[in-house]
């Protein structure tokens, strides 16, 4: 017995007392990342228009989905912006993604804007209401194979500001 009645620990129990120590701040520091990667999955959400493609959901016309994980991370989601699952694919069916670019210039808007800017100030305003009227459009998709059954399919989805940004974005969702 030490001072005060107290029995002396010996170096044995310091050194269990040490480990259990270090044992549960493994543990909590394993469900803090395990916290993190679930707020990472439900966090990563891609707002994107779905053009078709996959034999199991027809569209009429472009259609407004959002692509995510599914809970566990084993699979990418496409979801209506309801949350209604249309499309569970594995990580593992996802052949190939890609940027099929494609872009336009619009004759008439840059004829529009030659002839308002030529109008309103002169011979350089029609060069410059050309140049500004007739941007380019951006008509890139992002393709996307799958694994379907024996075959592969295509899915093809757009977004309306900034396709080749979402392209990043997906390509990230599947790293």
């Amino acid at each position: 017995m030490g001072l005060f009645g107290k029995s002396k620990v010996t170096s044995e129990e310091k050194q269990k007392q040490k480990e259990e120590k270090q044992q549960r701040a493994l543990e909590k520091q394993q469900q803090k990342e395990e916290k993190l990667e679930k707020l990472r999955i439900k966090t990563t959400a891609i707002f994107i228009d779905y053009l078709g493609g996959h034999p199991d959901f027809e569209v009429r016309k472009a259609t407004n989905v959002i692509l995510k994980f599914s809970e566990d991370g084993s699979a990418i989601l496409i979801t209506n912006l309801f949350n209604k699952v249309l499309a569970s694919l594995p990580k593992g069916d996802i052949v190939n993604l890609e940027l099929d670019r494609a872009s336009k210039r619009s004759a008439g808007k840059a004829a529009a804007g030659a002839i308002i800017g030529g109008v309103l100030t002169g011979g350089l305003g029609l060069l410059a209401g050309a140049a500004i009227g007739g941007r380019r459009k951006d008509d890139s998709i992002i393709v996307m194979t799958v694994k379907y059954g024996p075959a592969e399919v295509e899915l093809y989805f757009k977004d309306q500001k900034d396709t080749k940004k979402k392209y990043g974005h997906v390509a990230g969702l599947l790293k």
